[in-house]
């Protein structure tokens, strides 16, 4: 059976419709040092450390490109936060991304969380939802309910030149349980001042490993959702970046064939000694590149 429900996705929705409209910043269960639990960020960029690690990001650099656009503008925009670049147009923007657990918690559970940057004030977020796609249930919206396993963190921050942004995160079942239904696609979708914008992200279990795509160059990083623990050892400073392909279409979505798989630099990332296999991977992601928000 799985984890007991604490904090149903309707009650969530009406949280972060609560929080989201009023006029102050709501945090749900803060450590007694303001620090949300579970939630460590390290260089207060409202980008918990272990969001960064799978978005790969720096964990301790609010700016990891050094080009004056901060992680988390970059981050929503679905940029790419570790490549020097002009400014994207601002616009109403989310992203979603699921996590292991710090290092250290010792409770295996993964995290889902939703980012949003508003222009002007949070009370023009007037609806949110979110639901789980398998590629062998196509157009089936599956609840979470049945997935979260503890209570919502809700954080709001109000910036003078970057909007508003918003944050959700739930912790989520075990890494093995989300491993044996995955491949799955993870959406969010909502309406923000009139306009409705969504977002995605597709888990996989690579060899034992929950991964997700993230862009890298001109590339996909498959960057690990767990930081892995290490004693006595460091990390290589690589990652997997992977070449796809697109090809062809099926009922469960687009299918995708790993065209080429390399090692390149990266901060504080694993590469896998396996990467090179990755090539001729078959995924199947239900709408696509496009659909997640990753189209080159």
């Amino acid at each position: 059976m799985l984890g007991k429900t604490a904090l149903s996705l309707l009650a969530v929705s009406g949280a972060l419709a609560l929080a989201w409209g009023s006029p102050a910043p709501l945090q749900v269960h803060a450590t007694p040092g303001g620090e949300l639990d579970g939630l460590v960020d390290s260089d207060g960029d409202f980008l918990p450390d272990i969001v960064e690690w799978a978005a790969l990001t720096s964990s301790v650099s609010a700016d990891t490109d050094g080009d004056l656009v901060g992680d988390f503008v970059e981050f929503v925009q679905k940029g790419r936060p570790r490549e020097p670049g002009a400014p994207l147009p601002t616009d109403q923007e989310m992203r979603v991304i699921v996590t292991g657990s710090e290092p250290g918690a010792g409770d295996g559970l993964t995290w889902l969380h939703v980012f949003v940057r508003v222009l002007g004030s949070s009370r023009s977020v007037t609806s949110f939802t979110t639901w789980l796609e398998l590629p062998s249930l196509p157009g089936v919206h599956i609840p979470f309910d049945a997935f979260a396993s503890g209570v919502a963190h809700v954080s709001q921050r109000t910036t003078s030149a970057d909007g508003t942004w918003l944050s959700f995160s739930v912790p989520l079942v075990d890494a093995q349980v989300l491993a044996a239904v995955s491949p799955l696609t993870v959406r969010a979708a909502s309406t923000v001042n009139g306009r409705a914008i969504e977002s995605g992200v597709t888990v996989f279990d690579v060899q034992g490993q929950l991964s997700s795509l993230v862009p890298f160059g001109d590339g996909f990083a498959l960057q690990s959702l767990v930081i892995p623990q290490y004693v006595g050892g460091t990390l290589s400073n690589r990652v997997c970046v992977l070449d796809l392909t697109e090809a062809g279409s099926g009922p469960g979505g687009t299918v995708f064939e790993v065209a080429n798989a390399t090692c390149e630099d990266c901060n504080d990332v694993e590469c896998s000694s396996q990467c090179p296999q990755s090539v001729g991977w078959v995924v199947t992601i239900p709408g696509g590149l496009t659909g997640l928000g990753l189209a080159n």
